[in-house]
C-alpha cells in the first residue's frame, strides 16, 4: 500500500470516527430532549384527557344530584308518587342529558325504575335491568338511609365500561334520611371515544384489568400494578407514543385502563434534524480530507513519492550516475543528500571494481573485489541505517511522526542489504574455496539454545509455536564449527517462519553412533536436524531450484515474501563441508520439512573442561 493510500485511509479512518463520535453525542443528547418534550407534551394531552372525562362524570354527577334532591324523586321512592315513572319514559329525554341508563333503587328491595336506551336509535336496551341487579348485589352502587353524599367512576358492565354517577335520594334540602340511590351512566363506547378523541386530539382505547389483556396494555398494567403511580407512558413504535390512564370504579380500585395515543411530531422533527446534521457532518469531513490532503501532496507526499520513484529508477537500471532531486531544508532533503552521498559512494566502489578486474584475472579480481566490497559497502549502509535511526528520533520531535514507518523501512532495508551482502561473500569464498570450517569443541545444547532464543523473537512476531526437541542419546558437547551450524539453522527455521501463517514450526535433533562396539577412539556420531513447518509447501517440479544460488522457488514467492536465494545454496554446501548432507519433504499447501545430516566426534573430556 502507498503512502498516499496510507494517509488517505489514516485520516479517512479518524475522521469517520470522529463523525461516528460527533452524531452519537448529538442523538443521545438531542433524542434525549427531545424525548423529555415528548414526554411534557404526551403528559399534558393525557391531564387535557382527565379533565374532559372529568368533566363528563360531573356533568353525570351533576345531573343525578340534581334529580335525587326533587320532591318528585323523594316522594317516588317512598312509594306516593306511582306515576313518577311516566315523566321519563320520553327516550329524548336521555339523549337532552348525554346519559344512556337510568336506575331509581330504594334502599331496601328491588328497583323502582329502570329504564336504558341506545343513544342512536333511542330503542330500549335491557342496560337498566343488568345494572339494577349489580346494584342488588353490590352495597358499593347503593346507598342507605343514612348517605348523603354521591359518588362516580367507571362501572363495568359485562364488556362494556360506562361512566357513572350515584346519588342517594333526598328530600329538597339534602339532608337525610335517604329513601333510596338514583344512578346515571353514560357508555365509554366507540362515538363517546371518537368524541374525547376529537377534543383531546388522542387517539383512545379502552380495556379492562381482568383476563388476556393485550401486549401494550398488560405491561403497563404489570408497572402500574407493581407500585406505579401512572399514567404509564410507553413508546409503542417510532411513530406514536402511548399513555395509560387507570379508570377507577365506585371503590376507587382500577378497573380498566384507557390508553392515550399520540404521532411522535417531536421525534419525527428531532430525527430529521439528526440525519441533516450527519450530512453537514459529512460534507464538511470531506472538505477536510480534501484540503488536508491538498496540503500533505504539497508539502510531504509528492516529494516522498519523487524521492522512492527515483531511488527504484536508478536501483532497477543500475545507473548509479544518476542523482536523486534534493528540494527544500526539511527531513526529507536531508535523506535526499544521505542517498546521493550513498550513490557517490557506490559509485567509487563500482570504479574500483572495474579498476580491479582489469588488472587481475576473473576469480581472483572477484575474490579481492568482494573483500574490499565487504567493508566498503557495509560503511555506507551502517551510515545510512544510523541517519535513519536518528532521523526515526528526531521527526517525533519536530511533529512529523507519520515519517517514523517510512524511515523504519530505510532501516529495515539498509539491514537486509547487510544480509544480502554476507550472503553473496559467503558463497563467493564456497566457489572460490576460500572457505574455511573450524574444528573446535563446543556445546551442541548451548547452540541448539542460542538458535531457539534468535526464532523465539521472530516466531512471536507471527504467534507461532516453535517447538524444540532433542533426543535422549545426541551427545552435549562435540567438535566442529559452531557458528556455521548456528547459521544453517537459522536459515531453515527463518525460512519455515517466513512461509509459515498458521500452524506450528518445529526442530528436532537426533544422532546415530558410527563406530563399531569395540572402538577405542573418540566416538563419532551422525547428528540430523529436521525442521518441519506447516506453511505453504513446494511443489514437487520445483525441489532442484531449491538449493542453487540466486535461484528462488518461482517469482511470486520473491515478490511475496523477498530473499536471495543464497540462504539454501550457502546452508547446503556447508553441511556437505561438515560431511553431511540436506534434502527436503514437501506437499504443497501442507507444509515442508528440511533434513539435515553431518558428521562429528564427540569432544574429549579434557577439552572442553568436565
Amino acid at each position: 500500500m502507498t503512502l498516499r493510500r496510507k494517509t488517505l485511509l489514516t485520516i479517512g479512518l479518524t475522521l469517520g470516527l470522529l463523525i461516528a463520535i460527533a452524531y452519537g453525542m448529538a442523538s443521545l443528547i438531542f433524542l434525549a430532549r427531545f424525548t423529555e418534550l415528548e414526554t411534557v407534551q404526551l403528559r399534558a394531552c393525557v391531564q387535557r384527557m382527565q379533565r374532559v372525562i372529568n368533566d363528563q362524570l360531573e356533568h353525570i354527577e351533576s345531573t343525578a344530584r340534581d334529580y335525587a334532591t326533587q320532591g318528585d324523586s323523594f316522594n317516588f321512592a317512598a312509594g306516593l308518587q306511582p306515576a313518577y315513572t311516566q315523566k321519563y319514559q320520553d327516550s329524548s329525554l336521555f339523549r337532552n342529558y348525554d346519559i344512556d341508563a337510568m336506575v331509581v333503587m330504594p334502599v331496601h328491595g328491588d328497583a323502582l325504575f329502570a329504564k336504558s336506551v341506545d343513544m342512536k336509535t333511542l330503542h330500549d336496551t335491557p342496560l337498566a335491568e343488568r345494572i339494577a341487579g349489580l346494584m342488588a348485589n353490590d352495597s358499593g352502587l347503593r346507598y342507605n338511609a343514612e348517605a348523603t353524599e354521591g359518588k362516580n367512576g367507571i362501572l363495568r358492565v359485562g364488556t362494556g365500561f360506562f361512566l357513572f354517577a350515584a346519588h342517594p335520594i333526598l328530600p329538597a334540602s339534602r339532608k337525610g334520611p335517604s329513601n333510596g340511590t338514583l344512578l346515571m351512566t353514560r357508555e365509554l363506547d366507540a362515538d363517546m371515544l371518537s368524541q374525547l378523541s376529537e377534543l383531546t386530539q388522542l387517539g383512545l382505547a379502552i380495556n379492562g384489568v381482568v383476563g388476556d389483556l393485550p401486549a401494550d396494555f398488560a405491561i403497563a398494567w404489570k408497572e402500574l400494578h407493581n407500585g406505579g403511580s401512572g399514567p404509564v407512558l410507553r413508546i409503542l413504535d417510532n411513530d406514536t407514543y402511548a399513555a395509560y390512564v387507570p379508570m377507577l370504579d365506585q371503590a376507587r380500585k382500577p378497573v380498566a385502563l384507557l390508553r392515550a395515543t399520540s404521532n411522535r411530531e417531536i421525534f419525527t422533527h428531532a430525527r430529521s434534524s439528526i440525519y441533516y446534521l450527519l450530512i453537514a457532518l459529512l460534507l464538511l469531513g470531506v472538505a477536510f480530507i480534501v484540503i488536508t490532503l491538498l496540503s500533505l501532496e504539497r508539502l510531504v507526499l509528492a516529494r516522498l513519492a519523487r524521492l522512492t520513484n527515483e531511488v527504484n529508477h536508478i536501483g532497477m537500471g543500475g545507473d548509479l550516475n544518476a542523482r536523486v532531486t534534493v528540494t527544500g531544508r526539511d527531513e526529507l532533503s536531508v535523506l535526499a543528500q544521505k542517498v546521493n552521498s550513498l550513490l557517490n559512494n557506490l559509485s567509487s566502489q563500482i570504479d574500483l571494481e572495474h579498476a580491479v578486474a582489469s588488472a587481475q584475472t576473473a576469480a581472483s579480481a572477484k575474490s579481492t573485489f568482494l573483500a574490499n566490497m565487504s567493508h566498503e559497502l557495509r560503511t555506507p549502509l551502517n551510515a545510512i541505517i544510523g541517519y535513519s535511526e536518528l532521523l526515526q528520533e528526531s521527526v517525533g520531535d519536530e511533529g512529523l511522526s507519520r515519517l517514523v514507518p517510512d524511515l523504519q523501512k530505510i532501516v529495515e532495508a539498509g539491514k537486509h542489504l547487510q544480509s544480502i551482502i554476507s550472503n553473496v561473500l559467503d558463497i563467493s569464498k564456497i566457489e572460490a574455496g576460500k572457505m574455511e570450517l573450524e574444528h573446535l569443541p563446543f556445546d551442541l545444547y548451548e547452540t541448539i539454545n542460542a538458535v531457539s532464543d534468535i526464532m523465539l523473537v521472530r516466531s512471536r512476531e507471527k504467534a507461532l509455536p516453535l517447538l524444540v526437541s532433542v533426543d535422549d542419546g545426541v551427545p552435549r558437547h562435540i567438535v566442529g564449527d559452531a557458528p556455521r551450524l548456528r547459521q544453517v539453522l537459522v536459515n531453515l527455521l527463518n525460512n519455515a517462519v517466513k512461509f509459515t501463517d498458521q500452524g506450528e514450526v518445529e526442530l528436532t535433533v537426533g544422532a546415530k553412533s558410527l563406530d563399531p562396539h569395540d572402538s577405542a577412539t573418540a566416538p563419532t556420531w551422525e547428528l540430523t536436524f529436521n525442521v518441519r513447518d506447516t506453511g505453504i509447501g513446494i511443489p514437487a517440479q520445483r525441489f532442484e531450484r531449491l538449493f542453487k544460488a540466486f535461484s528462488q522457488v518461482d517469482a511470486s514467492s520473491s515478490r511475496k515474501y523477498g530473499g536471495t536465494g543464497l540462504g539454501l545454496a550457502i546452508s547446503q554446501q556447508l553441511c556437505e563441508m561438515m560431511g553431511g548432507r540436506m534434502w527436503v519433504e514437501s506437499v504443497e499447501g501442507t507444509g515442508s520439512t528440511f533434513h539435515l545430516t553431518l558428521q562429528t566426534r564427540e569432544a574429549v573430556k579434557a577439552a572442553v573442561g568436565y
